[in-house]
Order: structure tokens, then sequence, then C-alpha cells
């Protein structure tokens, strides 16, 4: 019979609440792409509203304090920590350099790819236990999403083949960079040529969404190959402003991100002979639209797709490795055990080899003596030798008798 009793509340909501607002969470984003396309200066574009004016320009050694700043020639992490609604946020942008007009940027591709696989490496061994490593969301030191960096115009082989190599490792989400230099009609064009490449190429890319009032028919946050139809796509979720904001008026026929088409500036407008570009009108840029799904949607997602990336690239190749050179070592171990255990027999052996010839050492002179005493008695006095010998023979000569009589052999000779 069904029970009427009442169910009482755990409170969990204000359990994880205090845990959350305790520990806090971070989150890390990657900056690759070609040299010269504005990847710091959209980073503090993107993270103003979230975080401190005097936190996103303060100086530092590898920025120039001047107008011009200075490009970024090493790996660097500008860490934020701030708070948001009441929980500890620490915002993490990897800065990384550009890959120049070099011919060959294979030793770029493998210097970022490196970095990756090596935070990788520094979350297995600091969880200790590779099985939690999936447990583990509020803090961690892998890289959660990367923004790539397409230059407008051009989309380079070596953005292709960097993009292919990462995305095994990490969240990939492509941005046209200085976007407001292209027509609408240059802008549709080329978004529909990087996502065909990238469709060729076989590479997945982050999909960014907010989640509708009914439930998504892919999950928040999944990495998707890029679809014939997702560029003229119409669904709300992949077009979300501000949420102070109404939704824009787009030209009929545009594309929708991703790639993204973004722009950025130090005080949020690019002045041109033509008019002025705003880089937080969702109709001059999507800057503002990338902030709104990267962070007030799909945050939490890309940590956890994060740690399944971390678990299928990375930690269960090499839990296979550890455990295949623990089993070499096992064998190795018992191949000396067995080695001791045979020394050791060989020691007791000789061991006993030794005593059994010091006792004969001992004994073998008694003996010899003895056999020479009896052989010199049996030559002084012969009679009992010859009586023995003649005591066998003749009993020999009646055994033989016997069996012919049995065998009847004299009658049948007749």
């Amino acid at each position: 019979r069904m029970s009427t009793r009442g169910r009482e509340s755990l409170f969990l909501t204000h359990q994880l609440n205090a845990e959350l607002q305790r520990s806090g969470i971070n989150f890390r984003i990657m900056l690759v792409g070609e040299s010269g396309l504005g990847k710091s200066t959209f980073t503090r574009a993107l993270l103003r509203p979230y975080v401190p004016d005097q936190l996103l320009d303060a100086p530092s050694d590898a920025v120039a304090a001047d107008v011009l700043r200075g490009r970024t020639t090493e790996i660097r992490e500008i860490v934020h920590k701030v708070e948001n609604d009441g929980f500890p946020v620490e915002f993490t942008v990897i800065d990384c350099p550009g890959y120049g007009d070099s011919v060959d940027s294979t030793a770029w591709i493998d210097k970022m790819v490196h970095y990756v696989r090596n935070r990788f490496a520094q979350h297995y061994e600091t969880l200790g236990n590779p099985e939690a490593a999936s447990s583990n969301m509020q803090r961690d030191c892998l890289v959660h999403v990367c923004l790539y960096f397409i230059a407008a115009h051009r989309l380079k082989g070596a953005d292709l083949e960097f993009m292919r190599r990462l995305e095994p490792h990490v969240n990939l989400v492509p941005i046209i960079a200085k976007a407001d230099t292209m027509t609408l009609a240059e802008r549709d064009a080329f978004r529909r040529l990087v996502l065909s490449e990238l469709r060729a190429a076989g590479v997945k890319i982050f999909q960014l969404y907010e989640a509708p009032a009914a439930p998504p028919t892919t999950a928040v946050g999944s990495s998707i190959l890029p679809s014939e139809d997702h560029e003229e796509s119409n669904v709300p979720a992949a077009r979300i402003v501000p949420r102070s904001t109404a939704a824009p008026t787009r030209p009929v026929g545009t594309t929708q991100p991703p790639p993204f088409a973004v722009c950025a500036s130090e005080d949020g407008t690019r002045v041109y002979p033509w008019g002025t570009c705003c880089i937080e009108d969702p109709a001059h840029s999507d800057l503002s639209l990338l902030r709104s799904m990267l962070f007030a949607s799909s945050m939490v997602a890309a940590k956890r797709l994060t740690l399944d990336l971390f678990e299928s690239s990375y930690a269960r190749a090499r839990r296979a490795s550890e455990a295949a050179q623990a089993a070499r070592q096992a064998r190795a171990l018992n191949r000396e055990r067995l080695l001791g255990r045979c020394v050791i027999m060989l020691g007791a052996s000789s061991s006993v080899a030794f005593a059994v010839g010091g006792v004969l050492n001992i004994v073998q002179p008694a003996w010899m003596a003895a056999a020479r005493d009896s052989l010199r008695a049996a030559i002084q006095t012969p009679q009992p030798i010859v009586r023995a010998v003649s005591t066998s023979v003749q009993a020999l000569l009646a055994g033989a008798r016997d069996f012919l009589s049995v065998m009847n052999l004299p009658g049948r000779l007749k």
C-alpha cells in the first residue's frame, strides 16, 4: 500500500551553495592564433563585465605600458580572482604567442599541444587517485576552453592543422578576429568557408548555447561536428544576448555563430571614416553573444567536458601504460625471486656435497684398510673361498638338471 507520509527536505540547495561559496570555481581560457589579431585586447573586453578595470588594465612585465601594447612572446597565465553572486571565481587567461608568418609552424603547434598535455599530466599527478578525476569539478589546472582566432578573410593551413591536433584535448571555439573589416556578405561567406573546412578536416567544435525552456535535443556543451545547415539555423538557443538587452534584429539570410565574428578595443569602440563600430552591439560584433554563451550558459558544461577529454585522451592511456609497466616489474621481480631460490638451492647442494666429501675423506681410509685386510686373509687361507665356489657350482648344476627334467629334454633328444 502506498505510503501517505510526507518526505522531509535534505536542504541540499543550501548545502551545495555553502560548499561552492567556500571552495569557489575556476575557469581557464586559452587564446591561440596568428600574431597581431588583438587576442589580449579581446580577452580584456570579454572579461570586463566580471573583472574590475584596475585588474584588467594592470600593467605586467610582459605588456608594455604605452598606448601600443607589446606582443605576447611567451605563454603566460593571467589570473583574475573575483566574486560573483557570492561565489569566488578565478578566471585564468592563458595568453599564447602567435605563430607569425613562418612557413613551417610545426614547432609552434607542438609547443601549444605540449602545454595542454602537461596540464593533463599535472592534473593526473595532483589528484593522486586517477579514478577521482571525473568528479573534481570545482578547481583544476586543466584548459577548459581554447578560443582560436582566425584572421578575417584568410584561413591558413596552419590554422586547420592546429585545430585538428588540439581538438582531441580541449574544447575548441573558433573566433573570426577583426570581423568589422568585413562586409556582411564577406562575413557570411567566410563563416561558411570555415565551417566547411573544419568539417572536411574532421575537427569538432565546442557548441555553446543557452538552454531554452524546453529541453534541447543536444546536450549543453557537447562536442559536435559542424553540421551542413548549422550556419543557416534560426534556433533561438543559438542566439542570446546579455539578459538586460533584447534580441537584436539580424539582416535576413545572415549566418549564425559559430564561428563567432568579433571585434574588440580598449574603449569599446572602433572609429572608421564611415562610422563607429560598438563592440558590445550584437549587430556589430558577436562579443556579447559569446560572453553570454560561454560564461552564463556553458561554463560548468565546459569544465565537465574537459574532464571527459582528460579521461579519454590522457588518463585512460596513462593508466594502461602504468598497469603494463607494473606487470613488467612484477614479472621481473618474480624472475629475481626464482633466481634467488635457485641460488639458495645451489648453495645448499654445494654445502651437502662439501659435507659428504668431508665424510668420505674421513671414512674412505678405514674402508680401504678393511678391504686390504680381507683380501690378505683370503690369500693366506684359500680353503673357504674354494668351498664357497664349489658349493655355488654344485647348486648351479642341480638347478640345470631340474630344469631339463621338467622340460623332458632327454626324451625329446632320443
